[in-house]
């Protein structure tokens, strides 16, 4: 699957089939994860694969109104192990860098899901107390997300998405070039490079006039 394609197609899914995934796939799945970026090198993610009935059960307890989760044949709990990020770069690696590392690689997992014909979503929404009662997860490690796999039984629509220009600023945070194309900037992705760089253009001739 080409990679524009599997990141505009993905959705989260909440309905799956009863087809289990075998565990290649979920190799393969996680195996992605490795190759996200990550601050100093550190590959701080950690995943606990949850199939079993009950665990999956612990797991939907942990979510509050979320009971589609235990129905979704795979579930992986992505826990950060802060301690050496946050002791090579103190506060910003415990507050950010633990947490980037980890977002980045569940990212890459449900890229390759998708590529791989397998539905996905991202949960966030969890008791960080309750999951590590359940799972025995040791200080210093914190669950970040939990990802739900399995092979979709709905197509949701594609959502709402912000408008492209509305995201972007040049040279400073807040300043807009003002361009009115008859095409949206969003339809394709040649059309939006196409604008960026009509932008540059007029704010570099604006500034060499000056």
């Amino acid at each position: 699957m080409q990679l524009d394609h599997c990141i505009h197609e993905r959705r989260s899914i909440h309905k799956f089939t009863k087809e289990d995934i075998s565990w290649e796939h979920m190799a393969e799945i996680i195996d992605a994860g490795r190759y996200a970026p990550a601050a100093g090198n550190v590959r701080n993610m950690r995943c606990i694969i949850v199939r079993n009935k009950e665990f999956k059960k612990l797991v939907q307890e942990a979510c509050p109104e979320q009971h589609w989760i235990e129905k979704a044949p795979v579930l992986v709990v992505v826990c950060s192990d802060m301690d050496q990020l946050k002791t090579l770069y103190g506060v910003r690696g415990d507050a950010l860098y633990a947490i980037q590392n980890v977002a980045a690689a569940a990212q890459n997992m449900l890229l390759k899901a998708h590529a791989l014909g397998i539905g996905s979503c991202w949960i966030g929404d969890f008791d960080e107390k309750k999951l590590k009662t359940f799972f025995q997860i040791e200080n210093g490690v914190r669950p970040q997300m939990i990802l739900a796999f399995g092979y979709s039984n709905e197509k949701p629509d594609q959502p709402a998405l912000e408008p492209l220009e509305n995201l972007l600023f040049f040279e400073h945070y807040g300043k807009r070039v003002n361009l009115k194309p008859q095409t949206p900037l969003e339809k394709t992705l040649e059309h939006a490079i196409e604008r960026v760089k009509t932008g540059l253009e007029k704010l570099q001739k604006k500034k060499d006039s000056t």
